[in-house]
């Protein structure tokens, strides 16, 4: 049953000439940006924001009844507030919501705190109905208004599940509840959770007047006041005629360049370059602006701190101190670890890239998206990106264009092609976001298209599993692998490492955090060992060899992988631990104060160990890294009460509590936790017994393959002692196209 909603005076929607006191919090990123660009002067179509209050209390309204309308979920006095602000809507565009002779269209749009782009839906032209299509035509000629009628229906169909109805309010109020919904949509989810945005924000809703880019001087393009992808201070942005804003940055047309414009409308182009400045001067920052052009005004419909890669994101900061706009201190102020991995990047070897272009395997070349290169087995679908990475195999992500449904796969991608859109696209935005290479807009410059599983190029085709490499700073693809090397590092991101070790070197802190989704999964800790110690081995094998860097890359990421499946273990297996506290002492002792805090704020407390583990899990739904550290702190404190009786905690686990610590503060590499967490030993070796993730019940099987492991002095002498375990045969398995590359059959028992 839906909870009963009181009423209020409360304000929960603002004009955007009304809302620039708000905070972003509340009006959102897209709604802050609005009325920010309303009080700067200018030309905005007028709209208003429902506010993330209102999205928030429609999830809590909605907890009991997951299956209730979302618009009834929403407080009493939205609707009223909404009617207000149409009515004002409608007084300063000079047309009617649902009117048959001048009729208003809005668009619907979602406006997080935190840019999602993409990730949440859009409803554009609300308020077309099948009695104001003969005003369309007028208005824009018989063919546009038919295909805007065609495309609202199908839109409207796709994002909201029914066809549009008449009733221009209720579409309205379908389109905001769609909008409400994605928030909680899989890819939304997955999105935040890999850029680390909290779940229980909310989102703002934007209703704002439309204006067309359809006719002869009239398109929409995208604009930013630097290059997002190399850092290099030139405004530079793409531009479609006769189109509306999706179409840019759907990538389901690659558009052309601010050229166009410029010859199209040359004032519009002007004025445009005016708001560039004007916004990157007001936001202190590399802004991103989305504009229409409608029989030559522009208008601007949306702008943000722009998505860039971490390279460019870097020489942006240097460039600022430099400049005087910033100081050192507030540049850094604004890093996490995330932030440096340009420091990361690689390219490909001249030498090796010279003799590819001997060899004959260049495929093709595109537009350059996101910088840096790589090498991956080709797939054509997220389904079969995210099966071979869950294998260990690098994979290129290639798709006609992207869209939010294929972010689960771009998130395990090495590297993303398209053969549609431009810079400013879909797959251009998440791969600078994610800091990985990408090429798009294949086909405009080389015909290639996407056929089945297979990319067609005029120089030849490219099947699923095939392996190429790609170059995002060039834009060229090629088959077959060519060998990485280290970036080279710019100036500026030689200064900006000094300054980062100098003055903030926490910032090395680790950014692994628990991950509560992995509860639902069973791992075998004797498989994960061998995994771990043979990635290890194949990667210190691999030194110096032209595969260093890919067995490197390798087991880092299984060692990412192994860390945060300990780390969120532990919290699990020291909270139900820590719940057999002794109590003999007196309330000012200080072990039973960090007992205290753990019972009021991460839920410990005596009984069954799993009611006391599903509470501290729920008491982590603000995941933060000083959160974690807390946790394991309080408990670590706990353990070395003296009151410990042998056959419970005490200094055995108060080591164990001591391990995520130590990673946490960046005190000791991910390697050396995991390795660490294997070492650990407990009530004669009994670690992994605690929460079936990571259950072992051959304990002294994995106190054996440890004893293995140490003797061993090389790769040889690993597989020869554990060459007749089940795990070892499961590695090669799932390994044996890696194990081949490398030349190591033999070693590995195959032949």
């Amino acid at each position: 049953m839906v909870v009963a909603k009181r009423s209020s005076t409360r304000c929960c929607v603002y004009a955007f000439s009304e809302a620039a006191q708000r905070n972003t919090g509340t009006l959102g990123g897209k709604g802050n940006s609005l009325a920010s660009m309303v009080q700067l002067g200018l030309n905005v179509p007028p709209g208003f924001v429902v506010t993330t209050s209102v999205s928030r209390a429609i999830m809590e309204n909605l907890k009991d009844n997951s299956n209730a309308a979302v618009s009834s979920a929403a407080p009493n006095r939205l609707w009223k507030q909404v009617e207000r602000e149409l009515l004002k809507l409608e007084q300063s565009t000079g047309k009617g919501f649902g009117s048959d002779q001048n009729p208003l269209l809005v668009s619907v749009r979602s406006g997080a705190k935190d840019s999602m782009p993409g990730m949440m839906d859009t409803v554009l032209n609300v308020g077309i109905t099948s009695t104001n299509l003969s005003a369309l035509k007028a208005m824009f000629g018989r063919k546009i208004a038919t295909e805007l009628f065609s495309k609202f229906r199908k839109s409207f169909r796709d994002l909201v599940g029914v066809l549009p109805p008449d009733d221009v309010r209720l579409q309205l109020r379908l389109a905001m509840e769609a909008v409400w919904k994605s928030w909680n949509s899989e890819r939304a989810v997955a999105y935040r959770k890999s850029h680390r945005i909290p779940n229980n924000g909310g989102t703002a809703v934007i209703v704002q007047a439309m204006v067309f880019g359809l006719g002869k001087k009239s398109g929409t393009g995208v604009v930013f006041s630097k290059n997002v992808s190399t850092g290099d201070s030139t405004v530079y942005g793409e531009y479609l005629r006769n189109a509306q804003g999706e179409d840019v940055v759907s990538g389901i047309r690659t558009p052309e360049g601010l050229d166009t414009l410029r010859a199209q409308c040359p004032e519009a182009h002007e004025e445009l370059l005016r708001n560039v400045q004007m916004l990157a001067d007001h936001y202190g920052d590399v802004v991103d602006i989305e504009f229409t052009v409608q029989n030559s005004e522009l208008f601007i419909l949306q702008t943000r701190r722009a998505k860039r890669t971490a390279h460019a994101n870097a020489r942006f900061l240097v460039q600022s101190v430099w400049e005087k706009k910033k100081s050192k201190e507030e540049i850094l102020a604004t890093l996490s670890k995330e932030n440096l991995q340009f420091s990361k990047k690689r390219s490909f070897d001249p030498a090796s890239l010279l003799e590819a272009n001997r060899q004959g395997v260049y495929l093709s070349t595109g537009l350059p998206a996101s910088v840096g290169a790589a090498t991956g087995v080709a797939v054509f679908s997220k389904e079969r990106a995210m099966q071979l990475a869950s294998e260990g195999k690098s994979v290129v992500l290639i798709r006609e264009d992207t869209d939010p449904k294929d972010l689960p796969g771009m998130l395990k991608s090495s590297a993303i092609i398209t053969c549609t859109g431009g810079v400013t696209s879909h797959a251009a935005v998440v791969a600078r976001s994610l800091n990985i290479p990408a090429v798009v807009g294949l086909g405009t410059l080389d015909h290639a298209k996407v056929e089945g599983n297979s990319l067609v190029t005029d120089e030849g085709v490219i099947r699923e599993g095939d392996l190429i490499s790609v170059d995002g700073a060039t834009g060229s693809i090629y088959r077959g692998e060519i060998t990485l090397v280290g970036a080279t590092t710019h100036k500026e991101i030689s200064i900006l490492l000094k300054w980062v070790k100098e003055l903030r070197p926490e910032i090395f802190r680790c950014q692994i955090l628990p991950d509560f989704d992995l509860l639902k999964e069973k791992f075998d800790c004797s498989q994960l060992l061998v995994d771990f110690y043979f990635y290890s081995a194949i990667s210190e094998f691999s030194r110096g060899s032209k595969f260093e860097n890919e067995t490197k890359d390798l087991f880092d990421r299984k060692t990412k992988e192994i860390s945060e499946i300990f780390l969120t273990y532990l919290v699990i297996a020291v909270g139900g631990e820590v719940r057999h506290m002794p109590r003999s002492h007196s309330d000012n002792d200080p072990y039973a104060n960090s007992y205290n805090l753990l019972v009021k704020d991460f839920g410990v407390a005596k009984g069954d160990r799993q009611n006391t583990q599903h509470r501290v899990v729920d008491s982590f739904s603000d995941l933060s890294l000083d959160r974690v550290i807390r946790f394991f702190e309080l408990s670590e404190h706990c353990f070395f009460d003296p009151n410990w009786r042998l056959s419970y905690g005490g200094p055995k686990w108060a080591a164990i509590a001591h391990a995520p610590l130590m990673l946490l503060k960046g005190e000791i590499t991910s390697e050396m936790f995991v390795d660490h967490v294997f070492d650990l030993r407990h009530n004669g070796g009994v670690l992994f017994n605690k929460h079936q993730i990571c259950n072992s019940t051959r304990e002294h099987k994995m106190s054996d393959f440890l004893e293995r492991k140490k003797r061993a002095q090389s790769l040889v002498d690993l597989c020869i002692k554990f060459k007749y375990e089940e795990q070892y045969q499961a590695f090669v398995r799932e390994n044996r196209e890696l194990i081949v590359k490398l030349g190591l059959e033999a070693t590995f028992q195959m032949l």
